[in-house]
């Protein structure tokens, strides 16, 4: 999926900024109902949205950004 994206920052480069095209095009792709066997089935807190988590990842692989930057 980051291949994907940088595929599409590429192409777009001078365009639009990467982050009109990482909220537009990447976040709504990543799919949350694959990471849902990870969480529990009982009522609990809310969990913080797999496609925040996923996306603050692929943003700190980008920009090569250690654990605390993010």
């Amino acid at each position: 999926m980051l291949s994907l994206f940088l595929l599409m920052i590429i192409r777009c480069w001078g365009q639009k900024p990467w982050a009109k095209i990482f909220a537009d095009e990447l976040f709504p792709a990543i799919d949350e109902k694959r990471f849902s066997v990870l969480y529990s089935e009982q009522e609990s807190r809310p969990n913080t949205p797999v496609n925040v988590i996923v996306g603050a990842l692929i943003i700190k692989e980008m920009f090569d950004y250690a654990n605390v930057k993010i």
